[in-house]
Formats: structure tokens, sequence, C-alpha cells
């Protein structure tokens, strides 16, 4: 047999072959083959008219295709490959379906594709399949993505997410080193926010809703969290609401601040560090607060037990080395009058009261009322012996503006105690009174005089020299 090339019609089984000249042949019944002006296959020679009545080969949009050139009018559907070296349209419109494979655009970095109306992308579910990736050149000098939103109305962005037990946005930005991972910019602003973030979830598991973690311990000198505000009269603001009848400790703001490793040289450690400064005063009332705590607690009904600590402070010292712990330490200066503490307490209250840590139920404590009356109180609730002890540097000056020095009752108080007497006894007259008599020792220039309060007589008393020697 003899050898052919890619087609061999045996031209004796057929009867008719038509068509325009340089048509592709296709075959219209057992033995005919026929041609169509829809696809053609122009030639130097040839003068075929293709859709119009005209010298020259052209399409339906006026281009002219020159000799050894396919031409097809219609619609071509391949259901194999379709290769070529270059593609050339000039399309009014186009539509590109693949079941499956890649498609990529363009061929370099400086083409441009520009979409109108809406686009929707979906993942065939592929645990590894992403929906859309963005990747620009590291010389492209331009955002891989710009999103610009001009009405005013509708969200901008918006993710939609059916996500569990993953993140529903993860940004990788570990090249960073001088530059901001998210930059937020609202210069609009009036009563709006620049970020919110809400969470209503009913679940009663313990979780946070915005959680901020610096977790290098190597990074000494970085700050979790920094709040710069040049504007408004609040700095930060805590809202905390709680509705919850069940026992529970609920805390507004917590500040739990462990140092961890070993010490080498001096550290201070701040939980709450407050420095305000108003160095621009100029006239009126100027007052400045650095901690202000109204705590309030009212019981519905007259029931239970309501306690209230304005500030409740418990400072522990260490056992090793020379420890010194300050439950309260105030500094007050450069004014020109300095109060370290000032305490208001509804009269009846107790000013200060100081707690024996052996015994609570002994104690001192200071009351102040009208007109600036003072108590000072020792209790010991097993016995009387809760004594006031002072110590005293130097001497004890008492200047009542009264003009007396006097005990609680009259009669029953001693000065000085058979086994501890004072040494000396300094004063003016001296005037003794119990329930037998009432005299009153005066002195004079030579002599005392002695005065019987109750009769008004007056004696003196005989004195004798006595010579150096006796």
């Amino acid at each position: 047999m003899a050898s052919y090339g890619w087609v061999f019609i045996d031209t004796d089984i057929l009867s008719t072959i038509a068509g325009p000249t340089g048509s592709l042949q296709f075959r219209t019944s057992n033995s005919e083959l026929s041609g169509t002006y829809s696809a053609m296959f122009a030639t130097a020679s040839s003068t075929t008219v293709i859709g119009a009545t005209s010298s020259h080969y052209f399409d339906d949009y006026g281009h002219t295709f020159g000799s050894e050139v396919l031409h097809i009018t219609g619609n071509v559907t391949i259901s194999g490959t379709l290769e070529a070296t270059q593609y050339h349209t000039n399309i009014v419109s186009s539509s590109i379906v693949h079941s499956s494979g890649s498609t990529r655009f363009g061929n370099s970095a400086d083409d441009t594709h520009e979409f109108s109306g809406s686009t929707y992308m979906s993942s065939l579910g592929s645990d590894s399949q992403e929906v859309l990736r963005l990747n620009s050149h590291a010389s492209s000098g331009g955002s891989s993505l710009i999103i610009d939103h001009n009405d005013v109305d509708v969200v901008a962005m918006q993710i939609d997410t059916a996500n569990t037990v993953a993140t529903a946005l993860d940004i990788d930005a570990n090249s960073i080193t001088t530059a901001a991972v998210l930059d937020i910019s609202a210069g609009g602003l009036t009563s709006g926010q620049a970020i919110r973030v809400r969470e209503n979830s009913a679940d009663t598991s313990a979780r946070q809703v915005l959680l901020l973690e610096q977790d290098n311990a190597t990074a000494v000198n970085a700050t979790a969290l920094k709040v710069q505000s040049d504007g408004g009269k609040i700095g930060i603001q805590l809202d905390k609401n709680y509705e919850s009848t069940n026992a529970s400790t609920v805390v507004g703001l917590s500040v739990d601040l462990d140092k961890t490793g070993g010490s080498t040289t001096d550290n201070t450690i701040y939980g709450i560090e407050v420095d305000m400064d108003n160095a621009t005063a100029d006239a009126g009332q100027n007052t400045m607060i650095g901690i202000s705590l109204t705590p309030t607690l009212t019981h519905n009904s007259d029931a239970g037990t309501a306690v209230t600590k304005g500030a409740h402070i418990v400072s522990t010292g260490g056992t090793n080395g020379t420890s010194t712990a300050f439950g309260l330490d105030v500094i007050t200066t450069g004014a020109d009058t300095n109060i370290g503490i000032s305490l208001t307490v509804d009269d009846g209250g107790t000013d200060i009261k100081l707690n024996s840590s052996a015994d609570s139920g002994d104690y001192f404590k200071i009351e102040t009322t009208t007109h600036g009356a003072t108590t000072l109180t020792t209790v010991d609730d097993d016995a009387a012996a809760a004594d006031l002890t002072m110590t005293i540097d130097g001497d004890i000056i008492v200047g009542p503006e009264g003009g007396d020095f006097r005990p609680s009752s009259d009669g029953t108080i001693n000065l000085g105690t058979a086994s501890y007497r004072w040494a000396n006894l300094h004063t003016a007259d001296l005037h003794l009174k119990n329930d037998r008599g009432d005299w009153t020792i005066i002195e004079e220039a030579e002599y005392l005089t002695v005065t019987n309060n109750l009769t008004g007589k007056r004696y003196k008393l005989l004195m004798e020299e006595l010579e150096d020697d006796d």
C-alpha cells in the first residue's frame, strides 16, 4: 500500500465536490463533499469573496487578510488543545471559561487589566487552595491592593466568614522594622470611632475581647500599649457594667505585673505610675488630682453587710536581706501649705484606726468631730492593757488654748504611781482638794502662805533657815 499524508480521500466514491473556491471541504453525504464561505483558506490566486461582494478578503468588521490565511466566520468549538505562538484579537466582547487549570492575564508587570461590573471568585473546597493571591514584585513601586470606595453609606470592605477555630484575618508582617503594621487615618471623625470591636457572645467561657501580646522577654524597652491623647478631656475611659447576681469577684481594672529573672542591679517597679504636669495655668482655681476613687455600695434592702473601701493596700516585703515595706508613702512638698494626708469623716466615725496584727480586737483610733474636738482611744478587747506609750526624743509641750490640762474625771486619775513617780514637780500655786479639805499653797517672797478655801483663813508656814553645813 502506498503512503499518504495526514488525510486520504478516495475520490472514486465521490459524486459531487461543491462550495466556493478556497473553502474547506466537509462531507455532506456518503458520496458528496461541500464547503462554505464561513471556513475559507485564502490563497494568493483566489478571488473568492468572503462575507461581501468585493475583490478582496475581509471579515465582518472590515479587516482584510492576505494569502495563506485560514478565515472562519462563524463559531468554533474545540474540545482539545489550541496552540499558537501569538494571539491577536479584535473583539467587542469575549468569554473564556476553563473547567480546570489556571488562567493567566498579561505577560509583563506593566500590563493593566480593567474589569467593569462585579467579580465573583469561589474556591472548589480544596484544603490548600487559595481563592485569591496578590503577588507584587519587589520593584513594582505600587501597592498590592488599593480599594477606592466612593459610596458614603455602605461598607467598603466586608469579611463574612464561617470560621470557627481559625483566624478570620491574619497579617504576617515579620519583616517590618520601623514602619507600622496597621496604619489608620481617620481625620474626618465626628462622633464615630477609628476602631470599634464588638463582641456579643452569651457564652460564659473565659476570654479576652482584645488581646495584646508582647511576649519577647529580651525586648526590655518595648511598650505593650501606648495611648497618646492630645485632644479631648478623657485619656482612657473604662465603663464596666456587670449584671450577674451570682457570687463573684468583679474587677474594673486588673494589673498583674510579675518581675522574673534574678536581678543583679537596682530595679524600681511601678504597678501604676501617674505622671501629671500642668505648668501653664494662669488664673482661677486649678486643681490636680492624681487618683480619684469614689466607690459607692448600697444595699437594696436592710439586709447583709455593706463594706466599702476607698483603697485597699497590701504591701509585703521580703524576709531576706534588709527589707522595708511601706503601706503608703506620701511626699508633699513645694506648696505654701503642704498637707500629707487630709481625712474628712462623718461625725461619729473613726478618722484613723490602727489595728493590731496579733489581735483584730485590739486597736487605736483617732476621732475628730465638731469644733475639731479630737479623741485618742486605745482598745483591748480582752483586758485593760491598751496602754498609750509615748517615747519622745525631746520635750512634751502642751499649750491648750483653753488653759487647762486636766484628767477626764475629778479625783480618779493619778499623776504618776507609787512605782512610777515624777522626779520633780514644777508648778506655780499648788491647789490641794479632796472630800475632807480644800487648801491653796502660795509662794511669797520670804515665806509660803496656806489658805483654807473652806474658811477663808490664811496661815504662814513657820520656816527655820538652815546653815550650809546642816
